[in-house]
């Protein structure tokens, strides 16, 4: 399992984590496909 660390930033009036094209090719994800995210915060070790 690969591993990248991405900033939350403001997409519209929304905020959103931006994928690298490389994952996005590799994961065959597309727009309006559902996903599940797991995630940690960085910085403080803690996380959901």
């Amino acid at each position: 399992m690969a591993s990248v660390e991405r900033k939350v930033s403001r997409i519209g009036n929304s905020l959103g984590v931006t994928l690298p094209p490389e994952f996005l090719r590799e994961s065959e994800l597309s727009r309006g496909l559902r996903i599940s995210v797991c995630w940690s915060l960085a910085g403080n070790g803690s996380g959901y």
